[in-house]
């Protein structure tokens, strides 16, 4: 009696068949195929895996070790403790590591195994593919260097925007952003010198020197051919200065700041150049759109952080010229009277808390009345500008004022002065105007300008007022009158 086998031949023989076509179809998805005899230390690769490694056919070293060899350095630690974690698991593992290829470039690769036991439960060998997954590495990189440029974007937006601080967020700006570029250099230059250029704010690597306050005289940056471009809101990219047509001595400075790629953007201030953002290697560099689109917008943002930082300025120094011009006195140019009323109280608590004295000079021109009648106003308004000039420059110290009170009165303020100081400082006064000999006939004292002084010193208590105080310098002042003119008088 004969049995049919047909059936079985045909599966026997479709075996090897299967075998290739499964193979055929790994090498046509370009996914290499390894074995790792655990018992040996034996590897067998086919000839794609080898190709995905950057082997010649047929040239793997057969062995674990060769295996690592061709790993790169920084990632063998975790590919070992991967195959280690599965061996101990007996489960299956997945591991993605980078291959440095012969051409300088680096692949990265996936590599899946399994392992596999004998009847025994031993581990016999492990099995597995390996697949290229360089351009899904290359889009995971971008996509999450995208995500800190945002980032970055909007931290910068946030702080130029809410700091009252220019100088710290722009250098905080431009170090952080060099970083975040991997350049050696990254400047802001300040372009209102239509001669020359000069570097503001600056960050550099330790290989590079400083660029900080140069001028850049007719260079590369400032040159007429390069404003135009500037000027249009253009940037300009240089990969490698070496396929420039720069003059010699545009070449030398490249060279002395060790520039071999810039890439640079103007900063705008009504469509107007003022300024530029540059970025400098010491090598060349393929600059990519997101380091242009970085720059560009981090120009838009400090251009619009300097017109309010300038506007801020213009701003404060107008309400501070007004202010002054409140507080001073017009024919005179010393303070008026409304600033010595806010001054004293002011000077007066201050000094109830350091326990110290307060003295004040209360000085009139003697008969000017009779000066305007004899010489008229216009002259009068000379004397008084002349009396008011002679008075501040005796008066030496920052903290003290000289102020108009009224008329053809001054009153000098002197914080922590006793008495003896401020007698001196009222009997230099009366000197320097008597040594003028500003002729006055109706004067009745030798013919001459002169200063009726009163002085009172105070230690200021918290009970009390700063009226005291004026009302004391007054009554000494009235007694100097009385006695006679030209003198002064301690209350």
């Amino acid at each position: 009696m004969r049995k049919d086998i047909t059936s079985h031949k045909n599966t026997t023989e479709s075996q090897p068949s299967q075998t290739n076509f499964l193979k055929q179809t790994l090498e046509g998805a370009e996914v290499g195929t390894w074995d790792w005899d655990l018992m040996t230390n034996e590897m067998s690769w086919s000839q794609q895996q080898e190709r995905l490694f950057g082997l010649h056919p047929n040239s793997f070293g057969g062995t674990s070790e060769a295996f690592l060899a061709l790993v790169a350095p920084e990632d063998r630690v975790s590919l070992h403790q991967a195959l280690h974690k599965s061996l101990q698991s007996r489960e299956a593992f997945f591991a993605e590591f980078r291959v440095p290829l012969a051409d300088g470039s680096v692949r990265w690769l996936g590599h899946r195994g399994q392992v596999f036991a004998n009847s025994h439960e031993e581990l016999t060998h492990i099995a597995g593919i390996t697949f290229d997954i360089t351009a899904q590495k290359l889009t995971e990189a971008k996509l999450v260097q995208q995500i800190k440029q945002e980032r970055l974007i909007a931290k910068i937006s946030q702080g130029i925007s809410r700091s009252n601080k220019l100088r710290d967020i722009l250098q905080q700006t431009v170090r952080e952003v060099r970083a975040f570029l991997g350049v050696d250099r990254l400047v802001i230059i300040d372009l209102h010198d239509l001669i020359a250029g000069e570097v503001t704010y600056e960050d550099h690597s330790s290989t590079v020197q400083s660029m900080l306050t140069w001028k850049l005289r007719q260079t590369w940056l400032v040159n007429e051919q390069s404003l135009q471009v500037y000027r249009q809101g253009h940037s300009v990219a240089i990969a490698d200065i070496r396929n420039q047509n720069h003059n010699k001595t545009e070449q030398h400075f490249l060279e002395d700041f060790c520039i071999q790629a810039y890439l640079t953007t103007p900063l705008l201030e009504n469509h107007e150049l003022w300024g530029l953002l540059s970025a400098h290697h010491s090598e060349p560099k393929n600059w990519q759109p997101q380091d242009w689109r970085l720059l560009e917008t981090l120009s838009t943002q400090v251009s619009t952080a300097i017109q309010r930082d300038r506007l801020h300025q213009g701003l404060t120094q107008a309400n501070q010229e007004l202010k002054r011009l409140a507080y001073l006195d017009g024919l005179t140019q010393v303070a008026n009277r409304l600033r010595f009323e806010q001054f004293l109280p002011q000077e007066w608590r201050r000094l109830v808390r350091e326990q110290e004295s307060l003295a004040l000079i209360m000085a009139d021109i003697d008969y000017f009345k009779a000066y305007n009648d004899v010489y008229g106003h216009l002259a009068g308004d000379d004397c008084l500008r002349l009396i008011a000039q002679i008075i501040r420059d005796a008066v030496q110290r920052p903290a003290d004022m000289v102020a108009r009170y009224g008329g053809e009165e001054f009153v000098v303020v002197l914080p922590k002065t006793d008495l003896t100081g401020a007698q001196a400082v009222a009997e230099k006064i009366r000197l320097l105007v008597h040594d003028q000999h500003i002729p006055h006939k109706k004067s009745g004292l030798e013919h001459i300008v002169t200063l009726s002084l009163g002085v009172a010193v105070m230690s200021p208590q918290p009970l009390q007022s700063p009226e005291v105080l004026i009302k004391r310098a007054d009554q000494a002042l009235y007694q100097a009158k009385e006695m006679g003119r030209d003198r002064v008088v301690v209350a």
